[in-house]
Order: structure tokens, then C-alpha cells, then sequence
């Protein structure tokens, strides 16, 4: 594909990208699945594909703003995903993406913010938003279905050492996976140097 061909398809997936987050937003949480396929294709590389932004010759030099609460490398502390809050309504306590409701927002390089540690529990792995997408999009149902990997089974399942309670009755939390996803594509088209990149 030519220059033009491929900032047309950026287009085109930041498009795909506003729309599943609108239908989320909406109350369609199964959107998780499209929005973690976009943002793979943008972003992800390996030794037999390129993303979007490679293709682009710009991903090495673009920012995305990270919202993610923690920096784990200097703070130690276990708990949940960075990238997610709670709400409380009529319903009981739920998880929500974070949206600009955070302490920071800054811009860095897209390798570092896709590699960026945003998941940490005890007795769990550490999980990036890499993680988070691929499986996301490989594994639960974004490109193919697949039987899912225990450790992304129990984040899937709320059995994160997480719960609350509702007239009384414990609660697991069981849409980490999908909120933090969506605050990935927050944070992807609140970028300027993504938005730069779109032609007009």
C-alpha cells in the first residue's frame, strides 16, 4: 500500500475505534472485543505482521497518553487495574473505565505505553496492555475464540482477590478486562500525535 492508502486505513480504524467505544459507552460491553482488534492492528508488531503505525514509519516516534494510576517500577502496592475505577448506582458497585477522571494523563512513546505494566494482583502475573489487548482480541472472541489462558480465566471470572457486596450478598467484579480496554481507546484517540496523523 502507498502513503495515501495507509492513512486512509488509519482513518478508517480510528473510525472503527470511536464507533465500538460509542456502542460500549452504550451499554454494549461484547464491543470489547472489536475495540481491542483495532487497537492491536494500530499498534502491535511481530515477526510476521506489522501495525498500522509501523506501516506509517511513525510508530517509533508517536505518544499516546497513558492514564494508568500506578508506576509500577517505584510503587510495589498489589491492587487492581490502572486503567479502571468503581461507580455506584442504583444497581450496586460496578467497574468503569477511568475517562479523564485521573491524577495523570501525559503522553508517552507508544512502545513504552504498549508494554506499560497496568494489571498487577498477588499471586498473578504482572499484565500489560499489550496482554490485555491480545488476548482480548485473539483469544476472546475479537479475532478468533480459544480456550482462555487460566490467569486471564480468573480476571475474566472476578477471581482477583476483588470483591464487593450488594444487599448484604458478596459480588465478584468481572468486567476489568473489557473497562480497561475501553479506556485503552480513551487514551489512543485522545492522543495528539494520533490525531495528527488522520488526513483531512
Amino acid at each position: 500500500m502507498d502513503q495515501d492508502e495507509l492513512e486512509r486505513q488509519l482513518k478508517k480504524q480510528l473510525e472503527y475505534l470511536t464507533r465500538s467505544a460509542e456502542a460500549f459507552d452504550a451499554g454494549y460491553q461484547d464491543e470489547a472485543p472489536r475495540i481491542a482488534t483495532t487497537i492491536r492492528i494500530l499498534l502491535h508488531e511481530s515477526r510476521r505482521s506489522r501495525s498500522l503505525l509501523g506501516l506509517l514509519q511513525v510508530r517509533g516516534k508517536t505518544e499516546i497518553i497513558s492514564t494508568s494510576t500506578f508506576d509500577f517500577k517505584t510503587d510495589k502496592t498489589y491492587g487492581t487495574c490502572t486503567l479502571t475505577g468503581f461507580e455506584s448506582d442504583s444497581q450496586g458497585m460496578r467497574v468503569v473505565p477511568q475517562y479523564d477522571r485521573v491524577v495523570r494523563s501525559s503522553p508517552i512513546p507508544a512502545h513504552q505505553w504498549w508494554n506499560e505494566v497496568i494489571f498487577r494482583m498477588p499471586q498473578m502475573d504482572k499484565f500489560t496492555r499489550r496482554d490485555f489487548v491480545l488476548f482480548c482480541a485473539n483469544k476472546d472472541g475479537g479475532a478468533h475464540i480459544d480456550k482462555y489462558p487460566e490467569k486471564f480465566q480468573r480476571i475474566k471470572d472476578g477471581n482477583i482477590n476483588l470483591t464487593g457486596k450488594k444487599d448484604g450478598e458478596e459480588f465478584k467484579f468481572t468486567s476489568i478486562l473489557e473497562c480497561a480496554v475501553r479506556q485503552m481507546a480513551f487514551e489512543i484517540l485522545n492522543s495528539q500525535d494520533i490525531q495528527t496523523l488522520v488526513p483531512s
